[in-house]
């Protein structure tokens, strides 16, 4: 299924992105003080304006002459704790031939954010074997998010063409063998799971057609992941899933599409599901024999006992597993951080070991 003969003394972990730090520097230097060697990637914590993922592109539109802004009826799912709202979505000023995207961000944070990593590691202050993961969002987020329904199947084209480009940079940028690439995989499952429109003409064949194209547009050499959600806003999902069923599914299909190593997935795992029937599916995961699998069943606000009824749940299927939250801490508060990151250190560790050093 995935990387055999793991010890449980040592599961990995894996942070999904976001980190609300002020800057990358903090980031860094709290993920070495209370993790440290627990983790080989190490996200910048996506901080500023990413905080809030794909709602960051909206100034990527903001005034470009080929699009215009309309504003969007607030649905509930949209609803922020902090009363701001989410911002316009656009259409097409004139025609989808004239139609330019500029320069997203992503390879310029991920390029400062490096040189950061790298300062770091030269004055000893985190570990240096630890490779920069950056995050990045697949073209679908994007159009599903800003783009006016009826213009998104085209303009997810140009972003993609445009999305090639900030990776091409961060490869040119980044040594290879310090670089690992993670698309985070959300809004395709409110296409799956029929709570948003969406444009595809099979949505399970389109989706991994696209997700495949996206794996092999990162080189061997760097590190290739795949973070499932199904979202976060507000600490709630778009949709419950059921089970892991059609998290196993797109998985598996994607797994068996993408031509080069994929390094990692991850899943979430909602709170309350310390239950066998939702860890089922996983009995039918069949990823490539070097893919790790990781499982997003830490939750803080039910602390270890909670997280390792989780975990004795998902061992009665599958015991090769690495540990991680259902999606980044962004929409945390801050003076949360430290104890979250001290869950996952005991967590990483047996019942038996983590209660002795906790």
């Amino acid at each position: 299924m995935n990387k055999a003969g793991r010890s449980a003394v040592d599961r990995k972990l894996l942070l999904v992105g976001s980190v609300p730090l002020d800057n990358s520097a903090a980031v860094f230097q709290m993920l070495a003080h209370h993790l440290g060697d627990h983790l080989t990637r190490v996200p910048d914590g996506e901080t500023g304006s990413r905080r809030y993922w794909i709602h960051c592109q909206n100034r990527v539109l903001e005034g470009n002459p080929h699009f215009e802004p309309v504003e969007r009826e607030v649905d509930v799912r949209d609803r922020r704790k902090d009363g701001t709202r989410p911002p316009p979505r656009f259409s097409i000023r004139s025609s989808l031939a004239e139609a330019k995207i500029g320069a997203l961000g992503y390879a310029q944070w991920a390029i400062e954010s490096y040189a950061t990593l790298r300062e770091l590691k030269r004055d000893a202050k985190v570990p240096r074997g630890w490779k920069l993961q950056v995050g990045l969002p697949t073209p679908h987020a994007f159009v599903q998010h800003l783009i006016v329904v009826g213009q998104q199947a085209e303009v997810e084209a140009v972003y993609e063409a445009r999305m090639r480009e900030e990776v091409r940079t961060i490869l040119a940028a980044i040594p290879g063998d310090e670089l690992a690439i993670q698309w985070d995989v959300a809004s395709e499952f409110a296409s799956i799971e029929g709570v948003r429109p969406h444009y595809y003409a099979n949505v399970w064949d389109d989706i991994v057609e696209r997700l495949a194209r996206l794996g092999e547009m990162i080189p061997a050499g760097v590190e290739l992941g795949y973070h499932l959600c199904y979202g976060d806003l507000g600490h709630r999902h778009f949709a419950e899933p059921t089970d892991a069923g059609n998290l196993t599914r797109l998985m598996n299909r994607v797994s068996a599409s993408v031509h080069r190593t994929i390094d990692w997935f991850h899943i979430p795992v909602p709170r309350d599901r310390t239950d066998s029937a939702y860890y089922a599916p996983l009995r039918d995961l069949r990823l490539q024999v070097n893919t790790d699998l990781y499982l997003g069943l830490i939750h803080l606000t039910d602390g270890e006992e909670g997280c390792r009824r989780r975990i004795a749940a998902a061992e009665a299927v599958c015991r090769n597993f690495g540990l991680a939250t259902e999606c980044g801490f962004g929409r945390r508060s801050p003076s949360t951080i430290p104890q979250i990151l001290d869950l996952h250190r005991r967590l990483a560790m047996p019942a038996e070991i983590g209660a002795e050093r906790a």
